[in-house]
């Protein structure tokens, strides 16, 4: 296998030493990783008594998760829950893999629990802003649809030898900065390969920066738990410091932080061209209903959902809320949030694993077609009914309708996918004080109305 991987052009390692750490942060010793795969992937090589291929075989070979963290840097996310045992039922020769809450919300408060040990409870605060990078092509086409079919407006571009950048803004949210690489690797190429986004190597909603009270502390302690960054140091500018992990293997994200201690929204650096982009904001009465960012949802194979949650909490102050289970989609929503802020953290994965044969449904086969990724951020919007015939009329096709009602508290609806991004967009509204997400109901419906991305 080695062979073949490197036949590809694949740094494959063999017999590669990890180090592993406990929940608490003890070292355990070295682990030997049969197959290292361009320092992210491990691959353990079992033997079976069978021809086929066969990832849940029975009890005799448990499917382990291990957090691994080391010098080596070899994950990017925490040492928290080195090593998580995923849950099997059945008998001894058909075990079965599934999600369950029981599990992740004991992890959850292993996790909340070193957090607060290690100091970083209170560090990190909301959303300041997320970026999104774009094919070079594209990048006009992109500012130009989530203006015209949001609240937003531009503020400001820039540019450096490596990038350019279009700085978006609407009251009360966060920015959202659409970027394109002009030069240089790409650290988000190996999770952006799919069968789906082949003609879009370089497009992903990336990184959901965060507010940060003392960044250094916080760069610090995380490298203490093993925490991989993309950089060695903190970006410093005249007015913040900034730095952001390497793209978790589970949801492909980043995380970023930033601390401001000049101007907010002065995102250029020193030496960044200033460029004077003429990009009017479209005459559409309907922009002013839509407003800020509520929530991103990002989709993940059933076998990382709690992977995905506990890494995104160690890395930030957000908590695990709640799920909610559609079994007859093999989906679960589950949400993370932050008190006191106004942006959650969706993750979607199925209960059953994809090479289960529970494992039918929209949300496990977007993963199989685009990799783990955000799939939607939704955008707050008043008179809804309004807003959405406005959108439609202006060209705007949807995945659904528009779901829910008044008296069930939120009506909602997906847009297709952006061509630029490869993102859809959500647009909600919420009655009287309602201050959940969504309804069992509206989850179904949306859903079911992504089965054919």
């Amino acid at each position: 296998m080695a062979h073949r991987l490197k036949k590809q052009g694949l740094k494959a390692e063999q017999q590669h030493p990890i180090n592993v750490y406990d929940e608490d942060g003890t070292f355990l010793g070295e682990f030997f990783a049969d197959l290292l795969v361009e320092e992210e992937l491990v691959i353990e090589l079992k033997a079976a008594q069978s021809s086929k291929l066969e990832i849940f075989a029975n009890r005799k070979h448990w499917y382990l998760l291990l957090k691994y963290g080391g010098a080596n840097g070899c994950h990017p996310g925490t040492t928290e829950g080195s090593m998580i045992m995923s849950h099997m039922t059945g008998d001894s020769e058909n075990t079965v893999f599934h999600n369950t809450d029981e599990r992740l919300r004991g992890q959850a408060d292993v996790v909340l629990e070193a957090r607060k040990a290690a100091g970083l409870e209170g560090m990190v605060g909301g959303l300041d802003h997320v970026i999104v990078n774009v094919e070079p092509d594209h990048q006009r086409a992109a500012v130009e649809e989530w203006m015209r079919n949001s609240g937003y407006g531009l503020s400001g571009a820039f540019e450096n030898p490596e990038s350019r950048t279009y700085v978006l803004q609407a009251p009360r949210s966060a920015d959202i900065l659409i970027r394109t690489r002009l030069r240089g690797a790409n650290p988000f190429a190996s999770v952006n390969r799919a069968p789906k986004t082949a003609h879009l190597p370089n497009v992903r909603v990336e990184t959901f920066v965060f507010e940060i009270t003392d960044l250094a502390a916080y760069v610090e302690i995380q490298r203490a738990r093993a925490v991989r960054f993309l950089t060695d140091t903190i970006l410093q500018t005249e007015c913040y410091s900034f730095i952001q992990t390497a793209p978790s293997l589970y949801t492909g994200n980043s995380v970023g932080l930033i601390q401001w201690t000049g101007e907010r929204g002065q995102y250029g650096t020193e030496g960044d061209c200033s460029l004077n982009e003429d990009m009017a904001l479209p005459n559409a009465t309907y922009r002013k209903d839509i407003g800020l960012l509520d929530h991103a949802a990002t989709r993940v194979i059933a076998e990382h959902r709690d992977p995905a949650i506990l890494e995104f909490m160690a890395l930030t102050n957000y908590r695990f809320e709640f799920a909610l289970y559609i079994a007859e989609l093999n989906s679960i929503t589950n949400v993370a949030r932050l008190p006191g802020a106004d942006f959650a953290m969706v993750f979607t994965s199925g209960i059953h694993p994809s090479g289960s044969a529970q494992a039918v449904g929209p949300t496990e086969q977007f993963v199989q077609n685009y990799g783990p990724r955000v799939h939607h951020l939704a955008l707050c919007a008043q008179n809804i009914d309004d807003t959405y015939a406005g959108l439609q009329k202006d060209g705007l096709q949807f995945l659904s309708g528009l779901v829910g009602s008044r008296e069930e508290g939120l009506k909602q609806a997906f847009s297709v996918p952006s061509p630029y991004t490869l993102a859809v967009t959500e647009y909600i509204q919420r009655y009287d004080g309602f201050d959940g997400f969504f309804t069992r109901s509206n989850v179904a419906h949306l859903t079911a109305a992504t089965a054919g991305q």
